[in-house]
């Protein structure tokens, strides 16, 4: 096996799929208390917000 970094461009795709199909679908699903826990737990600590 080969460590291979993620380049900027990696991360910032990574990013925008969370942030406009995962978490998006999740809020769906699990409605809108956890997606307030969301934000105020894992959100606050990597920065990624799902508007309300």
């Amino acid at each position: 096996m080969t460590l291979v970094e993620p380049t900027e461009e990696d991360s910032e795709t990574a990013r925008r799929v969370l942030e406009e199909t995962v978490l998006p679908e999740w809020v769906d699903r699990a409605g809108e208390d956890w997606a307030e826990r969301w934000n105020e737990t894992v959100g606050e600590t990597v920065g990624v917000q799902i508007p309300l």
